[in-house]
């Protein structure tokens, strides 16, 4: 049975593996525990409209550009000193907020969180390929994107909830030792050096050539997913409060059946592509993703939506658990880091496009026109998947009963 394979599959994985999404799910519950919170703090210190747009875009323009730096030096040194460094910093990082008097000292440490994220992204993402064989990195990739999902959505309410109660100094202390927490974990927990698990059939260290037309491969759909996602980020939260005149508890409700869908599918469809490959499951979590846009287009009531985000919820994880998956199956070691950095910054850029693309849709044409824009360019992702993306050529390798 297939649930037995799962449940089978899942024990193999190694301790290793396991501490490592530990670690995955206290840094993005950590990152998450100031999400409601940052903005208050800089309105308090006299920020307005400029500075909290800088604010939202410093993180995402120092992630863009430092991953594939990131990523390089992750290849050159090892996964554990970037990850380690990461949550250091974030802990300095973090207190520091709670002193500074300036709106731009917030900024800046806004911008340098981002780095520090970048770091840990390109260099845990890398080390769930390391430690894994073609054999159960989906299932990997589906375990470890459980654990992002779940420190999110548990970090902002619990950040929410202390600068509620206590005060907004609060969630920035809990992030400090939670940061301090995950880096003992790193330093005792990771392997010192790389820690390579043999593949089916070794692949090579490619040239810089074969790197750049791995990005082309995988980073064009990622380029069009990420697009679609700003499109959508734009224009769904102005769309319910003004037209369906959502209250803020709906809006919330409904990105949390997003997150459940995630939690579901992410193992699930991680462990399926295991079975029958990356890009066959890539292929149906963009088709999930493509329903949700269409259904919120149509959509006549609230639970129709509703429903639209669990569909979708369940499309994330699908898509990019094959996406990471088939990235580990066609790097070398020595370059991987540096493919899912810039994978990650074209990612990043394709965001920034969609949010302006979508912000002129809703200005010039109408904001219920964006959804189907936002379709258009799944569905362009789910071409280039399908005409990209190689099926998996290597067999699985066979365990013994």
């Amino acid at each position: 049975m297939w649930n037995k394979g799962f449940l089978k599959d899942a024990r193999q994985l190694s301790i290793r593996f396991y501490l490592l999404a530990l670690l995955i799910f206290l840094t993005f519950a950590g990152s998450g525990l100031i999400v409601p919170v940052v903005p208050l703090y800089a309105m308090r210190l006299g920020a307005g409209a400029l500075e909290l747009g800088l604010l939202i875009a410093g993180a995402a323009i120092s992630r863009a550009v430092a991953q594939p730096v990131l990523g390089g030096l992750s290849d050159r040194w090892g996964r554990k000193p970037l990850i380690v460094v990461a949550q250091l910093v974030n802990a300095e990082v973090s207190f520091l907020y709670t002193v500074t008097q300036s709106v731009w000292v917030v900024l800046a440490l806004r911008f340098i969180q981002g780095i520090a994220l970048a770091s840990f992204i390109v260099s845990s993402r890398a080390l769930v390929a390391d430690v894994t064989t073609p054999a159960n990195r989906g299932l990997a990739n589906g375990i470890s994107s459980t654990a992002q999902t779940s420190g999110f959505m548990l970090g902002p309410a619990i950040g929410g909830g202390l600068a509620s109660f206590a005060s907004l100094e609060w969630p920035f202390y809990l992030l400090t030792t939670v940061s301090l927490i995950s880096g003992l974990i790193g330093i005792f927990a990771l392997p010192g050096k790389r820690l390579i698990v043999a593949s089916v059939a070794p692949i090579p260290q490619v040239s810089l050539s074969s790197r750049v037309s791995l990005l082309a491969t995988f980073g064009l759909p990622q380029l069009f997913e990420m697009a679609g996602l700003g499109v959508y980020m734009t224009v769904f939260v102005p769309f319910v409060s003004e037209s369906l005149y959502w209250p803020p508890a709906a809006i919330g409700l409904s990105f949390t059946l997003s997150a459940v869908g995630g939690l579901v599918a992410g193992p699930l469809m991680g462990h399926l592509s295991d079975k029958i490959g990356r890009r066959a499951v890539g292929f149906i979590g963009l088709g999930l993703i493509f329903t949700q846009p269409i259904l919120i287009f149509l959509a006549a009531d609230t639970p129709f939506i509703w429903l639209a985000f669990l569909i979708g919820g369940a499309g994330g994880p699908a898509y990019f658990d094959a996406l990471f998956s088939a990235v580990g199956d066609a790097t070398d070691p020595k370059n991987r880091a540096w493919v899912l950095g810039g994978i990650g910054a074209i990612g990043d850029l394709g965001t920034a496009l969609g949010g302006l693309t979508g912000q002129f849709i809703w200005q010039s044409i109408g904001i219920r026109s964006a959804f189907l824009f936002d379709a258009l360019l799944v569905a362009t992702a789910a071409a280039a998947v399908s005409l990209t993306w190689k099926r998996r050529e290597s067999a699985l390798i066979q365990k013994e009963a």
